[in-house]
C-alpha cells in the first residue's frame, strides 16, 4: 500500500524499468541463443528467481530432457507454464530449513547421475545459498541457522556471507561440480553480490573453483562450529575432466544503466548513477544514508540512481522491517518537508529482509517525529505502513541487489 503521487508513481515506473531490464526468463533466453546452445540434457536452476530463469530455457530442453528447479516458498508465480521435466522444491530464505537440506541432497544426487557423454546447464540466482544446502557430517542445521541468524543480525554483507557459507558446506564453493562427471557445464548466473564474482553467487554452487577465505573476519561465537566442521568437509579444489564456462548475465549495473537510459528518453538528466558498493563488501546504513541524502538535497533537479546492498546491525529484539525500508525511512528524514524529491528503495527480487514488502517509497511528507523510535527499534516497516508508503511487488523473476532511484524537480 503507498501513497499515489505523480513524483512517486515517476520513481516506481523507473524502478520497474530497471528490474524488467535483467528479468531471468529474458536474460537467459538470450544468453543461450549468444552461446549457441541447442539442446540442453540436464538443467538446474537454483534461486529466488529460478522458476523465471527455467522459463528462458524452457524451449531449448532436449525431448529426454531432466530438470530441477529449487526455490523459495510462495515464488512459482506461473506453475503452468513449467513443463513435466521440471521438478520443483521450494525451501527457506534467507535462513535455511530443512527442506533446503533435502534441496541439497537432491540437488548433489541430480549432478552424480548425469551421464559421461551429457552436458549440464546450470542457472543460479541470489538465495541459492539458503535455498539448497549438504552439510559435513558432524554440522546439523540448528547450527547452520545459528551461523545465518548471527550474521544477518551484525550487519554483514551477502558477499562475505557467502565467503563463509563456502566452508560450511559440502556443494558450495565449487564442490558440487567435482561431483560431475558429464561433458560440459554452463553457468549463467544474475549477480546479487559486488564485483559479480560468480564464486560468490550462491555461494558458488554453481562455480568450478573456490574463493580466498580469510576467517579473521568473521565473530568469534561461530568459529568453533566453523571448526568443527572443517574436520569432516570435503576439500574444495578446482572441478575438472570437463569444459566449463560460467558468466554472468545480469548485474545491478545493468539495472542502473536500463533505468537511466529510459530517464534519458523521458527528458530527464541523470544527475548520479552510482554503485553503493563501489567494488568493495557493502557499505554501513550511515554512510549510503549520507551519500545519497547529500546528493539529493544538495545538487541539481533530475535522476538519481544507486544501487547495492547497505548493512544494518539488529538490537536484540527487532521490530518489522527490512534494510529496503529502513534507509527509505532515513533518507524520509533527510528531505522532510521538501515537496519536489520523491524516491523509491527497494530489492529488486521483490522481498525486504523477512516482510512481504519489496522496499518503500517515500517524499517529504513521509516523516513525522514520531519515526525516530521506529528507527531505533528496528521498526521502519510498521511507521511506513501507517504513512501508507510501503511498496509491493510480488517476486520479480531477478535479483540484482537492491535498487534505488530518487527525483528531484
Amino acid at each position: 500500500m503507498k501513497k499515489e503521487t505523480r513524483l512517486n508513481t515517476i520513481v516506481e515506473t523507473l524502478w520497474r524499468t530497471g528490474v524488467a531490464s535483467v528479468n531471468g526468463e529474458y536474460v537467459v533466453r538470450k544468453a543461450l541463443q549468444e552461446d549457441g546452445v541447442e539442446n540442453v540434457d540436464h538443467l538446474i536452476a537454483v534461486g529466488k528467481a529460478a522458476e523465471s530463469m527455467c522459463q528462458g530455457a524452457t524451449g531449448f530442453l532436449s525431448e529426454q530432457a531432466r530438470a530441477l528447479l529449487i526455490t523459495k516458498y510462495n515464488h512459482i508465480k506461473e506453475p503452468d507454464r513449467l513443463t513435466k521435466k521440471i521438478r520443483v522444491i521450494e525451501s527457506a530464505h534467507p535462513v535455511p530449513d530443512q527442506n533446503s537440506l533435502y534441496a541439497g541432497r537432491q540437488l548433489l544426487a541430480f549432478v552424480e547421475s548425469i551421464p559421461d557423454t551429457e552436458s549440464l546447464v546450470m542457472l543460479i540466482s541470489g538465495g541459492a545459498s539458503a535455498l539448497a544446502e549438504h552439510l559435513p557430517a558432524n554440522t546439523g542445521l540448528d547450527e547452520l541457522q545459528q551461523v545465518t541468524q548471527t550474521l544477518i543480525a551484525d550487519g554483514y554483507g551477502i558477499d562475505r556471507i557467502n565467503r563463509l557459507r563456502c566452508q560450511l558446506s559440502q556443494i558450495k564453493g565449487g564442490r558440487l561440480l567435482q561431483n560431475f562427471k558429464g561433458r560440459s557445464v554452463f553457468t549463467y548466473a544474475i549477480s546479487d553480490v559486488p564485483d559479480d564474482d560468480i564464486r560468490v553467487i550462491g555461494s558458488g554452487i554453481g562455480a568450478n573453483q573456490a574463493i580466498v577465505w580469510d576467517d579473521s573476519q568473521y565473530p568469534a561465537s561461530i568459529r568453533p562450529i566453523l571448526d568443527k566442521a572443517g574436520k569432516t568437509r570435503i576439500p574444495s579444489s578446482t572441478a575438472t575432466g570437463f569444459d566449463y564456462r560460467g558468466r554472468v548475465i545480469a548485474s545491478n549495473s545493468q539495472a542502473r544503466n536500463a533505468i537511466a537510459q529510459q530517464a534519458v528518453r523521458q527528458g530527464y538528466q541523470v544527475i548520479i548513477n552510482q554503485d553503493l558498493n563501489r567494488g568493495q563488501s557493502s557499505q554501513e546504513m550511515g554512510q549510503v544514508v549520507k551519500m545519497m541524502s547529500d546528493g539529493l538535497v544538495k545538487n541539481r533537479q533530475g535522476i538519481y540512481i544507486w544501487g547495492g546492498e547497505p548493512t544494518i546491525s539488529l538490537p536484540d529484539h527487532p521490530g518489522c522491517g527490512g534494510r529496503n525500508q529502513h534507509l527509505a525511512l532515513l533518507l524520509a528524514r533527510a528531505i522532510s518537508g521538501m515537496d519536489n524529491i520523491a524516491v523509491i528503495v527497494a530489492g529488486t527480487d521483490g522481498t525486504d529482509g523477512p516482510t512481504s514488502y519489496a522496499g518503500a517509497i517515500v517524499d517529504g511528507d513521509t516523516w513525522s517525529p514520531d519515526a525516530e523510535q521506529a528507527l531505533e527499534n528496528a521498526d521502519s516497516g510498521t511507521f511506513l505502513k501507517q504513512r501508507e508508503a510501503l511498496f509491493h511487488c510480488g517476486p520479480t523473476g531477478t535479483n540484482v541487489m537492491d535498487l534505488a532511484v530518487g527525483l528531484k524537480i
